[in-house]
């Protein structure tokens, strides 16, 4: 077939073909991703019980940006730019703590937990220096049903706005969700680009050929996807107890499913059978052929049960090795010369191994490029 013809159709997912190659590693697409993506949309910070108290705060990276999420002493939710505003340094170094003051360890300029300059060193000997004209600059900060989230975009549209169906559905997923806590963290540095990582999770097709741990732990026979505006949902009820990576049964009360989330740009949300549990894995740019992969657990309580702990040996030793290697892989052939876009299986039914939701996200990733 003619190259030329070989065009993602934005309208009709039965009769796409995939987002060309070359947005999967081109420098260029990879500076413009960072304003027309990273810049506008939702970033996932924390939980809301890592900044519950005042001075609690979080240090996190969008895009190219840092930004510090804080308690401030009232009680509000703030969250800024990681930088002083005297000469640029950052502000904030370790990724979460706690403090009264933000001083910036290059001159000592010192910032309330409002983002209001409370000291600068020698200022008063200086020509119409005004402390109120040197302000933290602010970010958009949403308190997502017990998730934090932060958007650089000032007119952004709130996530609740954005996404009120998965709101209703986190709780009824995940009803323990405000009161969880942070248990432990897991990181992989991997060469493919964040898109390809997105897409690999936003199907099954591939599961029963490269998960084979996995088609025995769901129920494959229930598994469905469906999208909705910017997230999808992947859910299946259990497969066989005795083939189950950990023993979810202790945790009375709760229907065995499993339930994947994905939610634009880059967030993918797991929701395992079991006690009340989320885990968030997020892959952040690095370069145009490279991401980080960030997985934060969380539970009732900080201490895992041995139930919870073999459900993160599950995903962080079995299931997230065996994904990296293919991303890996799949990374390798977009450069190929032989390769410019491939053809997705959407089949009419829109069954749990139809391709439909990597049409999803690459419709979304198509509109907020520019590329219509």
């Amino acid at each position: 077939m003619d190259t030329a013809q070989m065009i993602f159709n934005p309208t009709d997912a039965g009769r796409s073909y995939t987002l060309p190659s070359d947005l999967y590693f081109s420098p260029d697409v990879h500076r413009r991703e960072q304003d027309l993506v990273f810049a506008r949309s939702w970033n996932f910070a924390c939980h809301r019980s890592q900044v519950a108290e005042p001075g609690q705060y979080v240090r996190l990276d969008v895009g190219d940006e840092e930004i510090l999420v804080v308690r401030d002493k009232a009680g509000v939710l703030q969250a800024f730019y990681n930088v002083c505003l005297h000469r640029a340094h950052t502000l904030v170094q370790d990724d979460a703590g706690r403090t009264g003051l933000i001083t910036c360890p290059y001159h000592a300029w010192t910032y309330r937990l409002d983002g209001s300059l409370t000291s600068a060193r020698n200022c008063e000997h200086v020509k119409d220096f005004n402390k109120a004209d040197f302000r933290l600059k602010p970010v958009k900060v949403e308190d997502f049903g017990g998730l934090v989230f932060v958007n650089l975009d000032p007119e952004a549209v709130s996530l609740a706005g954005q996404a009120p169906d998965l709101l209703q559905g986190l709780q009824r997923w995940c009803p323990e969700l405000p009161n969880l806590k942070f248990s432990q963290r897991a990181s992989w540095d991997i060469k493919c680009n964040w898109k390809t990582a997105i897409e690999n999770f936003n199907e099954c097709y591939h599961c029963s050929v490269a998960h084979p741990a996995f088609v025995d732990f769901v129920d494959m026979k229930t598994y469905s996807v469906a999208t909705h505006g910017i997230w999808n949902a992947q859910v299946s009820r259990t497969g066989s107890a005795d083939k189950s990576p950990y023993d979810y049964n202790t945790a009375a009360g709760r229907t065995p499913e499993y339930i994947a989330i994905y939610l634009w740009p880059n967030h993918t949300l797991w929701i395992m059978p079991g006690s009340g549990n989320i885990g968030l894995l997020y892959m952040l740019p690095t370069g145009p052929q490279t991401c980080r992969e960030i997985m934060d657990f969380y539970f009732m309580d900080p201490q895992p049960t041995p139930a919870e702990a073999e459900s993160i040996a599950y995903l962080r030793d079995v299931l997230q090795p065996e994904d990296i290697g293919l991303c890996e892989r799949v990374q390798k052939g977009l450069r190929s010369r032989s390769y410019t876009a491939g053809r997705l299986v959407v089949d009419e039914a829109r069954s749990g191994i139809s391709e439909h939701a990597v049409h999803h996200f690459q419709q979304l990733y198509h509109r907020n490029m520019g590329l219509e």
